[in-house]
């Protein structure tokens, strides 16, 4: 997703971004280099890797394989493991001489693989740190900011 903004400040290889919010922050998963301006605009974080500088008209965006990884790991690797809980539990509750509950057994082993994943999500994140996390990226340099400047009395 690409979005249009006005550099207000530079921090070593990072821009500070005033743009628009769009509908799509909400849904963005890089929204915690976001800080939110007012109603209608947003203060972003970007790495400024293409030398603009401040007052420039930019192109941002958000690195999409890093978005699209972090989202499979957050929503798909965990259903991966409860789904593969419950085929263990029925799996392992039929070939058990003692009659047990398949169904119970099922969920059990579904949500303790479930809690496991959570569980080791929370540890990578911990060990990685920011390191993984999508940062927005500065793609391009669309123009300057120009302000209208009204002289009276001439």
């Amino acid at each position: 997703m690409e979005e249009e903004g006005v550099i207000i400040k530079l921090s070593g290889i990072y821009a500070h971004i005033k743009a628009k919010k769009s509908g799509a922050c909400n849904k963005c998963s890089t929204k915690d280099a976001c800080a939110s301006l007012n109603e209608t605009e947003v203060l972003v974080e970007a790495e400024n890797t293409i030398g603009a500088m401040v007052g420039d008209k930019v192109i941002f965006t958000a690195d999409t394989v890093a978005i699209l990884r972090a989202g499979a790991m957050v929503y798909l690797l965990p259903l991966v493991a409860f789904i593969a809980g419950v085929v263990i539990g029925q799996v392992y509750t039929d070939i058990m001489p003692v009659d047990l509950n398949a169904d119970l057994v099922s969920a059990i082993i579904g949500f303790v693989l479930l809690l496991a994943t959570y569980l080791g999500l929370y540890i990578y994140n911990k060990k990685t740190g920011d390191k993984d996390t999508p940062t927005p990226k500065i793609v391009r340099i669309i123009g300057q900011e120009t302000e209208t400047v009204v002289i009276k009395g001439s």
